[in-house]
């Protein structure tokens, strides 16, 4: 079950940007792994960042004979997000170790707990060293609740007491007694108050009167320009009813009016390039279909086409919050609003593949440009002689970068010779290797041309 230093060397050269010299800190525990997974009781893993920063490789894996890996199968070479591992992605970003936090549940009854350990060359942390074991749920709850009991039986201090540290909050801490009346405030609710223009103490006064009715245990309060938000507490012990937690939130209200104005400004935009492009397309349209000249109607009609996948583009920019879903974008774009398959001939456009692979705005902008340039010069090219075909765009999930693949079977062509007046070819590879950073493959005989390309996800 060792890990071979061959074996993670080759995975750190193909998914890190670790040097050699780099990798010879993590090659010393390799060795050490299954005596460690034996000694604990525990599956031991080496994990290092891939070169995206979003992800880690495994590159050694150890567990107890006797007991099994705690997964359904061995994870040796698997790639894992930073965002499913908080523990490692935490100690990867410090360098500092990371103990006794809670990683992927692997049965409902049971937690997996996790330590992790920097191993690092000079000052950087090249990969982290992993224990995780199994704990019964119960096991864990009864723990905390003796420990919990315990230092409850040391503490014997009353708010008094605690008032130089309650004061140094940066949080407002109000009681109010059973009459609903202040009780007790500290020093930021003073000060905010005093800020609002509230004369003299606030002790004694209606609750009311200073945050209005609650609403589920949660006050909010607007004045000069101050947006104070309140939650609720139940204490009921002694004259104490409640205790309300005040934050000032006032930066936080400005930047989120402030947001949400960009916001509406920039779906404005979108708006005014949209009705312009469309001004655009319907003048290319005219002009297509009123010239003689067969070249100059040709470019006009082809613009007309460019600019209505730039409307599709903005459409879906429209209706679309966040990381746009490429297969839907595809679909969208292609199958729904434009028809560049469109003639005589009888060709068959199909989109298939993985459903999850969503990207940001720039990157979508620029996968579905490639596929328009790619159908551009099937039509224009793969079919010439031919009555019918069929292109299919699939789309393919990956763990560091998700992959389209472009297949039409016509006639195909020599991707090396370049067509006099035919710059695709080339217009796609400078949008894949600098738009996406991915990298373009095209295989092309008589049955038809495949072409790939890869982006990061």
């Amino acid at each position: 079950m060792a890990n071979t230093v061959e074996e993670c060397r080759e995975l750190c050269a193909k998914y890190t940007t670790l040097r050699e010299d780099e990798m010879k800190e993590i090659f010393p525990f390799l060795g050490e792994l299954q005596n460690l997974a034996e000694r604990e009781q525990a599956n031991i893993y080496i994990d290092c960042m891939t070169f995206t920063g979003k992800s880690m490789v495994i590159v050694g894996e150890a567990f107890p004979e006797s007991k099994g890996t705690i997964y359904t199968e061995p994870l040796f070479g698997k790639i894992m997000y930073t965002k499913n591992e908080p523990a490692v992605a935490r100690t990867f970003v410090t360098g500092i170790p990371t103990k006794n936090v809670t990683g992927e549940e692997v049965i409902s009854s049971r937690v997996m707990i996790q330590q992790v350990y920097p191993i690092k060359h000079r000052n950087k942390t090249v990969a982290v060293l992993i224990y995780e074991k199994l704990y019964e749920k119960q096991d864990i709850d009864n723990r905390e609740k003796d420990l919990d009991q315990m230092e409850r039986t040391r503490l014997d201090l009353d708010v008094n007491e605690l008032e130089k540290i309650i004061d140094q909050m940066h949080e407002g801490l109000i009681l109010v007694n059973t009459d609903n009346n202040i009780c007790y405030y500290n020093g930021f609710v003073a000060e905010i108050f005093q800020e609002l223009g509230y004369v003299g103490h606030i002790f004694g006064m209606e609750i009311h009167n200073i945050l209005g009715n609650d609403r589920e245990g949660r006050y909010r309060f607007q004045m000069r320009g101050y947006t104070l938000d309140g939650r609720m507490i139940d204490i009921n012990k002694g004259s104490v009813k409640f205790a309300i937690i005040l934050d000032d939130i006032t930066k936080e209200e400005k930047y989120r009016a402030q947001i949400e104005d960009l916001d509406l400004r920039l779906h404005e935009e979108r708006h005014s390039v949209k009705n312009g492009l469309m001004f655009l397309r319907e003048f290319a349209g005219e002009k297509a279909a009123s010239i003689g000249d067969t070249d100059e109607r040709a470019a006009y009609s082809q613009m007309n086409d460019r600019i209505g996948m730039l409307m599709s583009i903005t459409e879906l920019k429209l209706q679309t919050e966040g990381e746009i879903n490429v297969r839907q974008a595809l679909e969208y774009v292609f199958l729904n609003k434009m028809d560049l398959v469109k003639g005589s001939k009888n060709i068959n456009l199909s989109i298939t593949g993985d459903e999850d692979v969503y990207v940001k705005d720039e990157p979508c902008n620029t996968i579905i440009s490639i596929v328009y340039e790619l159908i551009c010069n099937s039509m224009k090219y793969a079919f010439s002689g031919r009555e019918s075909g069929n292109i299919e765009i699939e789309i393919k999930k990956g763990y560091l970068t998700s992959q389209i693949t472009y297949r039409d079977d016509g006639v195909g062509f020599d991707p090396e010779v370049h067509k006099e007046g035919s710059h695709g070819i080339s217009i796609i590879r400078t949008m894949v290797e600098d738009k996406l950073n991915g990298v373009l493959k095209i295989n092309s005989s008589a049955d038809g041309t495949e072409v790939n390309f890869d982006f990061i996800v």
